[in-house]
């Protein structure tokens, strides 16, 4: 299909999502936001050309997978308000294109990956890592 912008918001679905959409590979914009979708989120990504997925408020679980970093194109990631736990990913900085990081109100711990340094097209106007338990020792990264 050909189908780029999807938007199933607000409708209390649930399920395994990402086993359903796997074969739009045209898909830009996946806005799957507060419903009942949750389990692992993938580590192998088919929806290659995806610029915005937000996946906020939620019931996801498990760590952020390094395969995050197969969505090359991705500009916008909101996992806000799951039950995420573990670290922050190295891969993740692996996605040049990012603007928009959300993944707060979490559960993930630890160090804030220095790598994140690498993003430079991320704004911390529409970044936010708070009520995890993470921390980071680089004042850089402080603002986040």
């Amino acid at each position: 299909t050909q189908l780029q912008y999807l938007d199933i918001s607000n409708n209390n679905l649930q399920g395994n999502i990402f086993e359903i959409l796997s074969n739009l590979s045209h898909l830009e914009t996946l806005i799957i936001s507060n419903n009942n979708f949750g389990g692992q989120l993938p580590d192998n990504y088919s929806l290659t050309s995806l610029k915005t997925l937000d996946a906020s408020n939620n019931q996801f679980w498990g760590n952020i997978p390094s395969g995050i970093q197969q969505l090359a194109n991705l500009t916008h990631l909101n996992f806000s308000k799951n039950t995420l736990t573990g670290t922050i990913p190295n891969e993740i900085a692996n996605l040049a294109q990012l603007k928009s990081l959300k993944i707060d109100r979490n559960q993930l711990i630890g160090d804030i990956p220095d790598s994140l340094m690498n993003l430079t097209q991320l704004q911390d106007n529409a970044s936010d890592f708070s009520y995890n338990a993470l921390y980071t020792s680089n004042s850089q990264l402080s603002s986040f």
